[in-house]
């Protein structure tokens, strides 16, 4: 496994946390990982047990050379290895992970995949007035929009290539919806891993509930605008001039220009005394179990993202008896449908975000929506894991 990443120190992202779930229980199932990352390793971040190797990378390249020379030592350090290897991965869509992948499958001939936990390049595909295909110019429009690179051009030859390289495999992903957002454009061949994530409702459970709810609502995601952060707000805006008391507390991580953005947006709408911001918005939460704690002081979860395949902070949500309120993207109706404490609104409908969660914050029902979502069943680890593993089983036997 490649599996190159950012200082575990701090809240993870979905997609990392994923694959560390993986790595605690793969040899229970008959998984025994290789892996290739970059110091400080997952293994000694947190504890788990896998045989690797780490090498030395001084943050992610930031030009071509730096690139080519960070692909050529990921490839190196997994060539003496791989000739034993019944399968390499990439577990996830990171170029970082996909070409040395790739790379180290073409001169050993041992076959290769990777775990697509959103789009290649688009991420999510938001907005309809936009064409969206795996040509340079397309991807080149959407990562200067949507994403802030100081190399915009290097990052879109990257994903350009990605999609090149996908196509001398089966990738897996993690959600239906990923396979048919791709595959409007691109005819990649992809196997759905279900189920694709879970939820540790045990330890959940471990976290003391409140008998007084402190908030009326919890933002908690990344601090990205895909993530629905500055919708969150603007609807909140609209609640508290019905509810001028209503308190919103809002959790994630994101970089310092969106940190002040969202800052900015607060004071604008005169929301100082309406949104609580408990940590600090470029550190994020200290812990899961500190997120989970402040769910259980709120009463509904605000989630208007675009961005997600499966949505875990939902599924915990749910756990900690949580209505949610959210977009109606596909990914969400997909995961969470047939659950009777999810409403979605129309995708970036902020005034319909803001009148059904004031609707649920007012009506009688909020209990009985809050015991719906705690009664919903929620997959394991040790089912994804054990899903992941037929996953390459198929791959293997299709070879």
């Amino acid at each position: 496994m490649y599996l190159p990443h950012p200082e575990p120190y701090g809240p993870i992202g979905g997609a990392l946390y994923r694959t560390v779930e993986i790595l605690k229980r793969a040899r229970k199932h008959g998984i025994n990982y290789f892996v290739i990352e970059n110091k400080p390793s997952f293994k000694q971040a947190f504890g788990l047990e896998y045989e690797g190797c780490e090498i030395s990378i001084n943050g992610y390249p930031r030009s071509i050379f730096s690139y080519c020379k960070m692909m050529i030592e990921l490839t190196l350090a997994g060539l003496e290895k791989c000739n034993n290897m019944d399968l390499i991965v990439s577990p996830l869509e990171s170029p970082f992970c996909v070409f040395p992948a790739y790379l180290t499958s073409k001169i050993t001939s041992v076959p290769w995949t990777t775990v697509l936990q959103s789009v290649p390049g688009y991420w999510s595909l938001p907005d309809e007035s936009l064409d969206y295909t795996s040509k340079f110019s397309d991807l080149y429009r959407y990562v200067g929009i949507h994403r802030q690179f100081k190399d915009i051009t290097l990052a879109t030859l990257t994903r350009w290539l990605m999609y090149k390289v996908l196509r001398d495999t089966t990738a897996l992903t993690v959600s239906k919806s990923i396979a048919e957002d791709i595959q409007r454009f691109e005819k990649i061949r992809i196997e759905e891993i279900f189920p694709g994530n879970a939820i540790d409702v045990e330890k959940i459970s471990t976290i003391p509930a409140q008998r007084e709810r402190t908030y009326d609502a919890i933002f908690a995601a990344a601090i990205l605008p895909g993530k629905g952060i500055f919708d969150a707000i603007q609807a909140w805006s609209l609640i508290a001039k019905k509810r001028p008391f209503s308190r919103i507390v809002i959790v994630g991580k994101g970089n310092k220009d969106i940190v002040r953005k969202v800052k900015s947006q607060i004071r604008r709408l005169a929301l100082e005394n309406n949104v609580v911001l408990p940590y600090d918005l470029m550190k994020g939460a200290p812990s899961l179990s500190e997120l989970w704690s402040l769910m259980k002081q709120s009463r509904i979860l605000i989630h208007p993202s675009t961005l997600d395949a499966w949505s875990l902070v939902i599924g915990e949500a749910f756990a900690c008896g949580l209505p949610v309120v959210a977009y109606d993207i596909n990914a969400t109706k997909y995961t969470y449908g047939d659950c009777p404490a999810l409403f979605c609104v129309k995708r970036g409908d902020v005034e319909g975000l803001a009148t059904k969660a004031l609707e649920l914050l007012e009506n009688g029902f909020l209990k009985q929506y809050a015991d719906q979502a705690t009664r919903f069943k929620h997959y394991s680890w040790d089912d994804v894991v054990e899903s992941e593993k037929n996953a390459y089983l198929n791959l293997k036997r299709r070879r």
